[in-house]
């Protein structure tokens, strides 16, 4: 296949040059024609995911649902166990961390 300048893959450039001018001429149209597109599209997408889907009815359970205590007590009895340690953990004394450790002293608690 050769290809020239003015004849590109079989295909006149003059015509390619063309295109532009023939699309603004009639852009009146071609929006036209590109809404109703869009409308088919939203009218496909609606009737395939909207109006074919079938859902499916909720099942009714008959029996109840029971609170589990025992969970519960688990539960709290985790809840508490974590609040200790961290009342504990407030109450501690910590050295400080910005002198040097030759010249560290640990003060006294003054809460005691």
């Amino acid at each position: 296949m050769i290809f020239s300048r003015k004849n590109l893959f079989g295909i006149k450039v003059e015509g390619i040059k063309n295109i532009p001018w023939v699309l603004a001429s009639h852009a009146f149209l071609i929006i036209i024609f590109f809404i109703f597109l869009y409308l088919l599209v939203g009218v496909y997408l609606f009737y395939t995911y909207g109006i074919l889907v079938e859902g499916e009815a909720p099942k009714i359970v008959d029996n109840t649902i029971e609170f589990n205590y025992s969970a519960y007590e688990g539960v709290l009895r985790a809840w508490e166990a974590k609040d200790q340690s961290f009342q504990e953990s407030v109450n501690g004394i910590y050295p400080n961390p910005f002198s040097s450790p030759l010249n560290s002293v640990v003060p006294e608690n003054p809460k005691k």
